[in-house]
């Protein structure tokens, strides 16, 4: 049986966040206007380290 490579090196919070599309994130964040206050991380970054916080 041969091995899959696709996830080679990656941890498994990198494989989970992978499935979440970024333009979900950020249709979520426009349409409640989320991201008014930030200037200096996208709203990608601030859910990804909201979720690794929380684990």
């Amino acid at each position: 049986m041969g091995k899959d490579t696709k996830y080679f090196g990656q941890p498994v919070f990198a494989q989970a966040i992978n499935f979440i599309k970024k333009s979900d994130v950020n249709g979520i964040a426009s349409k409640f206007n989320s991201d008014y206050y930030t200037k200096i991380q996208a709203v990608e970054t601030e859910f990804s380290v909201g979720i690794f916080l929380r684990r």
